[in-house]
């Protein structure tokens, strides 16, 4: 069955402009207004307004759309929205978007008419217009959590850039001067803070940040040849502050190719953690993020904006926690 999106596309307007046609609800221009009538019989649209009433109803479940399935930090996201759900009765239908845009906009097209009475969102890299157009249109209410967003929506994330210039100002202190930065997922907002904390804070200890000592790719396989490059030679950085857990991966990945012993060759650092830690040999200097808080506090924010729909919206930063570990070692 087409859809108010399908519409759109094929006219080649918002989601908001076929909702103004239809509804009447504002002046359109002739020739906007035919082209939007014909996609209409084109794609032989209907308009729900059965769906649309029941819409007013609650349904007690929620929408969780996940940006990148497998991540264990959505991992335990999911569950403390899950737990936080839990008690107020409500259950949580569960999406992944595989990073893709496309998928995404399905995805929550597909909550939509689900008519779940909230989502809560982990959005990709690139989302489409249309996402937020779809969920004004349809009333939808939402929280982003996860990923920072520079919408005036309701979001829950952590502090990014404080936690990165600590990590910097630990590896200065134990004598490093050569500090470089990796990442995979160059687009996603969180890492782009991230990478601001970095170059923060290697100025305040008076360093300067080498262009070679960075990395920032999108794919695993540019990300593996890139580490690979950062790390093969006699010009390497005696220490690296991995962005997230997939790029640390790389860099552990590297340097046992390459036989470098961690922290004695290399000192590494992370934002995240990987599951066990504590037994990981050796064990990782990191930034911890409370991920399950971010999850339940998503569902508070969801849940106020389903009984106060006009409230402003509210945007929570939570603070990580930095954990001291055996990768990080002073240098000669």
């Amino acid at each position: 069955m087409a859809t108010i999106v399908d519409v759109a596309r094929i006219a080649g307007v918002s989601v908001s402009t076929v909702s103004h046609v239809v509804n009447g609800t504002r002046n359109v221009s002739d020739k906007t207004r035919e082209r939007v009538l014909q996609a209409i019989a084109q794609a032989n649209y209907r308009q729900d307004r059965v769906a649309r009433a029941l819409r007013r109803a609650r349904t007690d479940t929620l929408g969780l759309l996940l940006s990148d399935a497998g991540n264990a930090v959505l991992d335990e996201m999911v569950l403390g929205v899950e737990q936080e759900a839990r008690k107020h009765g409500m259950t949580v239908l569960v999406a992944h978007a595989e990073d893709d845009p496309d998928l995404e906009l399905a995805a929550v097209q597909t909550f939509c008419n689900q008519r779940v009475d909230g989502l809560v969102i982990t959005p990709v890299a690139r989302s489409r217009p249309e996402v937020a157009e779809l969920l004004a249109e349809t009333h939808t209410p939402f929280v982003v959590i996860d990923r920072p967003s520079p919408l005036a929506v309701d979001q829950v994330s952590v502090e990014n850039v404080e936690p990165m210039k600590t990590m910097v100002r630990h590896l200065r202190e134990l004598g490093h001067s050569r500090i470089g930065f990796v990442s995979r997922g160059a687009l996603v907002s969180s890492l782009e803070e991230r990478f601001d904390g970095y170059v923060a804070g290697m100025e305040e200890v008076g360093l300067d940040v080498e262009p070679h000592f960075v990395v920032r790719q999108e794919s695993p396989a540019s990300t593996r040849r890139a580490v690979a490059h950062l790390l093969g030679g006699s010009d390497r950085p005696t220490a690296v502050l991995a962005a997230n857990q997939m790029a640390a991966a790389h860099v552990l990945e590297a340097c046992q190719q390459l036989q470098l012993d961690v922290p004695r060759h290399l000192s590494i650092a992370m934002f995240d953690t990987f599951p066990f830690a504590e037994i990981f040999k050796p064990q990782i200097t990191s930034v911890a993020q409370p991920t399950m808080k971010i999850g339940r506090e998503g569902v508070k924010l969801v849940r106020r904006r389903i009984n106060k729909p006009d409230s402003a919206p509210r945007s929570l930063r939570l603070k990580p926690t930095v954990v001291y570990r055996s990768s990080t070692a002073p240098w000669p």
